[in-house]
């Protein structure tokens, strides 16, 4: 699901991966995708995260509420 923040630019040996493993590998990169979550602004974060989870809705609020956003 977060896979679309981390950054597959980076380039790895077959060596470092065997080394490692898959999650010895992606391990710096989402501690480092952590350190820049940490850094941003809660409203930032929140919208991080509901670009990954969908926000259901609660039944008793109108599709027409200027405070709803889709």
């Amino acid at each position: 699901m977060w896979e679309a923040e981390l950054n597959f630019e980076w380039k790895i040996t077959r060596g470092e991966l065997r080394e490692k493993g898959a999650e010895g590998v992606f391990s710096p990169e989402l501690q480092l995708l952590e350190r820049r979550l940490g850094a941003k602004s809660l409203p930032s974060r929140a919208e991080l995260l509901f670009g990954h989870v969908p926000i259901r809705k609660h039944k008793d609020i109108l599709k027409e509420d200027a405070s709803i956003r889709d």
